[in-house]
């Protein structure tokens, strides 16, 4: 590729550019993420529930102590989905930052994993009788889940459910709702 500048022979970097992933009307989003300060250190997930405008739903946070990242990541979806399941929605997109999350879940049923009892929960959830699909995005378009989960990590409850949307939150809730694109870092 050629610069724009004539006395410049080094390509041009183009960003790749982000942003939160809308459903369509019939469902919901769930985003998921986990965060563990050191590998290991104090640990902690969460996620939130959005509608199909970016609405706040609901969310959830909470701290699993000192462990390491492939512990906490699938800690998100499972809770995620148990939330989603129990407040009664049956088409659910759910969205986690971790390809190591989506490889074991969408994977055949290990025979021998560190967290296989967590990522066999997250398989029987999604065989119940609802449409579910769990993909990959980009950690910039997860902003929102990214924020609980560092939230979760100084929880002192393993699991929280959050009817309201935290102050803090609030700006990155509404910078999603309108379609800001973010550049990935």
């Amino acid at each position: 590729m050629k610069s724009i500048y004539p006395d410049h022979n080094y390509p041009l970097k183009v960003p790749h550019m982000v942003q939160w992933l809308r459903p369509n009307t019939e469902f919901v989003a769930l985003n998921v993420d986990g965060n563990s300060l050191g590998n290991p250190g104090k640990a902690g997930y969460g996620g939130l529930l959005r509608d199909n405008m970016g609405s706040w739903i609901s969310g959830f946070m909470g701290s699993v102590g000192i462990s390491n990242n492939l512990h906490v990541e699938p800690m998100g979806p499972l809770y995620g989905l148990q939330l989603a399941w129990d407040m009664g929605f049956r088409k659910v997109i759910c969205y986690s930052d971790s390809m190591d999350v989506i490889s074991l879940v969408h994977g055949s049923r290990p025979n021998y994993h560190h967290y296989m009892a967590t990522v066999l929960r997250i398989q029987d959830l999604i065989y119940m009788d609802w449409e579910i699909s769990i993909n990959h995005i980009l950690r910039k378009g997860n902003s929102c889940a990214d924020y609980l989960a560092k939230k979760g990590v100084t929880s002192t409850s393993t699991f929280t459910i959050l009817d309201y949307v935290p102050y803090e939150l609030k700006y990155m809730l509404f910078s999603d709702a309108i379609g800001t694109w973010f550049a990935r870092s």
